[in-house]
């Protein structure tokens, strides 16, 4: 038996149950489809949805009800799976106090499972509330959703432009392709085999066609939904400061209520943190939200206090009080030095790779770089055009990330400067 059978094996044995699992959300999945009363998600549990599931893919934005015995399958730790009747569901924990022996709940439909939405009454994320309801839990727990609306175009390609998407990202790809190009045309050169030449020149040319090192990938006519909270913001190092933090992991109700709470604790995404969450961490309430780490620092001067604060739906802060993302960018557009770099690395890799790989023909730069100059210069001309062409674009990106890295650090200087004004 071949290594080849027994791998085959393996991925017929670990995939089978995957697709017998797949299979039966499937079916109640498509039964939760069918039910005519579901409900659109409400701005307030749209919000709460993505910040407790934030890495989950929502089929739609309907809520369906479900009702059946709470319990939970398989192995240790993640590996636990939890059920609501025959619906594979993952419960957020901080609904682990509303569970009981038998649940009613509320779900939206997630690719390969279902995401509870509210449990028994509770919604998830309770201290996070519409409007102007007061919340039920202390003051200091409480965020309330005040709005929503959708960000405009102009406003989302400027912090496109800080994470370097337009530019920087096209520019690598582009890069990329010219680089994987430019190589096999470069080792093709000694044998003057068509095909090969036909196999290097089709990314070469699709690279220099897409190269343009102030382009942009689209105009976008409206970008993400933002949403408006109000609440206490403060700054924590470590889990004991976050408020509330003293009733994650209680455990109440009946003897088989507590069970499965002890079952659950381990499978369940924590209250307000990820596991691969840093410290500090920035706080509205008892919900962690992504701030920007370079004003973690002035945050520390001006809280804890109640701020109005617009967020994503991913929970990325946009503004608070007076401090702004948009007119950051606008007064320090960003510097894109690392692109350049990765650039220039490229570039140089690729004749690095050609030289190491050719043939005696071209052992050197130097044997490379003159077989334009030859008596066989017809021949030889792509692979000194190649060889050129990489060589000057590295050296012009090796320049570009030098200067851009040094007024990167200048900029940072002068926004800790600006930022203590705001």
């Amino acid at each position: 038996m071949t290594p080849a059978f027994f791998a085959l094996l393996f991925v017929l044995v670990v995939s089978i149950p995957l697709w017998l699992r797949y299979q039966r959300h499937r079916r109640v999945s498509r039964r939760l489809a069918a039910q005519d009363d579901a409900d659109t998600l409400s701005p307030r549990d749209r919000l709460a949805v993505a910040l407790a599931y934030p890495h989950e893919v929502l089929i739609d934005g309907r809520v369906h009800a479900t009702q059946g015995e709470f319990g939970v399958t398989g192995g240790p730790g993640r590996d636990r799976r939890i059920y609501i009747g025959d619906l594979w569901v993952r419960v957020h924990e901080s609904l682990l106090e509303s569970i009981a022996p038998y649940c009613t709940a509320r779900v939206v439909r997630a690719w390969d499972k279902s995401l509870v939405v509210e449990l028994n009454g509770v919604p998830v994320l309770p201290t996070l509330v519409a409007g102007d309801t007061p919340p039920e839990n202390h003051k200091d727990h409480g965020v309330r959703l005040l709005g929503e609306h959708r960000e405009s175009g102009a406003d989302f390609r400027l912090r496109l432009s800080d994470s370097a998407v337009e530019t920087g990202g096209l520019r690598v790809i582009s890069a990329s392709l010219i680089a994987l190009g430019a190589v096999i045309v470069m080792l093709a050169v000694p044998s003057l085999h068509p095909v090969w030449f036909g196999v290097g020149s089709l990314p070469l040319v699709c690279g220099l066609l897409v190269y343009r090192p102030g382009s942009s990938v689209g105009r976008y006519e409206q970008g993400e939904r933002l949403f408006r909270v109000r609440g206490r913001v403060s700054v924590a190092d470590r889990e004991a400061d976050i408020p509330g933090s003293e009733r994650i992991g209680e455990l109440t109700g009946d003897e088989s209520a507590r069970i499965s709470q002890m079952m659950i604790n381990q499978a369940a995404t924590g209250p307000v943190l990820s596991p691969a969450q840093k410290w500090p961490v920035v706080l509205i309430g008892n919900i962690v939200f992504r701030y920007p780490e370079h004003w973690l620092e002035t945050l520390r001067e001006r809280t804890p206090a109640v701020a109005d604060v617009t967020v994503t739906q991913r929970g990325q802060v946009i503004s608070h009080a007076a401090l702004s993302r948009y007119n950051e960018l606008r007064h320090f557009p960003p510097v894109d030095w690392l692109s350049h770099a990765l650039v220039a690395g490229l570039a140089l890799a690729a004749i690095a790779i050609a030289l190491f790989c050719a043939t005696a023909a071209y052992r050197t730069p130097m044997d490379l770089a003159a077989s334009a100059s030859a008596m066989d210069w017809l021949d030889g001309l792509p692979a000194a055009l190649a060889f050129y062409g990489l060589a000057g674009l590295g050296v012009y990106h090796g320049v570009c990330a030098v200067v851009g890295l040094l007024r990167g650090r200048d900029r940072s200087a002068r926004l800790a400067r600006w930022l203590a004004t705001q």
